[in-house]
């Protein structure tokens, strides 16, 4: 599907730009999901529409069927999710940085020198 193609794009720009990311990136990606949540959260309520799921949980079994069923709680949960996988998703990088003698505050340095 579309999604696919996001994937394909950041593993190119890995191979071909070197491209990485780094502690900092963890921060900017959780402010860029901050503000879409707020923009998206409030078309939920002007519009009724359910897109991120931010106004119920999906009929369909997926992992947001483990969060609270109280919407402000489930709200929190996502954002929890949210961390955990944008921490996931970093780790390799963080291990390949530790186990090269990297410190992660000095990969962060590197990055700003980009």
């Amino acid at each position: 599907t579309s999604h696919c193609g996001i994937i394909i794009g950041v593993i190119f720009l890995m191979l071909t730009r070197r491209y990485r990311p780094y502690p900092m990136s963890i921060v900017r990606v959780w402010l860029w999901s901050e503000f879409y949540f707020v923009v998206t959260f409030i078309a939920d309520e002007l519009t009724g529409f359910n897109y991120g799921f931010l106004l119920h949980k999906p009929e369909a079994f997926s992992i947001l069927s483990f969060l609270s069923d109280s919407r402000p709680l489930y709200l929190l949960q996502m954002h929890g999710v949210a961390l955990v996988f944008f921490l996931g998703l970093y780790a390799p990088f963080a291990i390949y940085d530790l186990w090269k003698g990297k410190s992660l505050k000095n990969a962060g340095k590197q990055e700003a020198a980009l």
